[in-house]
């Protein structure tokens, strides 16, 4: 996606998902495309085959430009920047996720895409390593990085292309106790990130 972004603004959505649970916590593909580049020592393009059983994700829908996700029923809105950056969490500040257009110039390959935004550590934290990609709303593949570096909490980031457009989809998981509620434990968490990438929509004006 070509989009035009000032400086000032932009850096202003980058901070925006980061902060979200901080804030309310108590501390801190496009299409498979033929002849893609060999995977490295530290990613893989090989895309995982989908969970056979997925219930998705059946809450209201969470729109940026071009696309658009559900995320559980009981979930809050912590942000809406300009209808550009929208993050959602749980009640118990056990998990959220965030929705935003990539923000880059020209029209990148998936792979293209995924080294850009380890590149830039936006929604890629530093430390990220890129696994198998995986499928996301039922026929796209996406790439996948997961961070477990951060003592505070897990990050699971993936991105879309397709249409021209890209997307980012971006979860954090808390690893403390907050409010007597247990972190989530790695099925819960992969459970529910199917959920939410299975409604995984592109969006476009009538």
């Amino acid at each position: 996606m070509s989009r035009s972004v000032p400086r000032s603004s932009l850096a202003t959505l980058l901070l925006v998902p980061a902060l979200a649970l901080g804030a309310c916590g108590d501390s801190g593909a496009g299409e498979p495309s033929e002849g893609s580049s060999a995977a490295t020592s530290t990613a893989s393009t090989s895309p995982s085959e989908a969970p056979p059983t997925v219930e998705p994700a059946d809450g209201p829908w969470m729109k940026v430009p071009g696309a658009r996700i559900r995320t559980p029923k009981n979930w809050v809105m912590v942000t809406d920047y300009l209808g550009l950056v929208m993050t959602r969490r749980d009640k118990d500040l056990r998990a959220s996720v965030a929705l935003s257009p990539a923000f880059v110039d020209g029209t990148p390959t998936l792979d293209q895409l995924a080294r850009q935004m380890k590149k830039r550590a936006i929604y890629v934290p530093k430390g990220s390593k890129r696994l198998e990609d995986v499928v996301v709303g039922g026929t796209l593949y996406g790439f996948h990085f997961r961070n477990t570096s951060n003592r505070q909490e897990i990050t699971d980031a993936y991105g879309v292309v397709n249409h021209g457009g890209e997307w980012t989809i971006t979860f954090d998981f808390p690893r403390m106790v907050i409010n007597d509620k247990e972190p989530m434990d790695a099925q819960e968490r992969q459970e529910l990130i199917d959920s939410v990438l299975a409604t995984f929509e592109n969006i476009y004006p009538d």
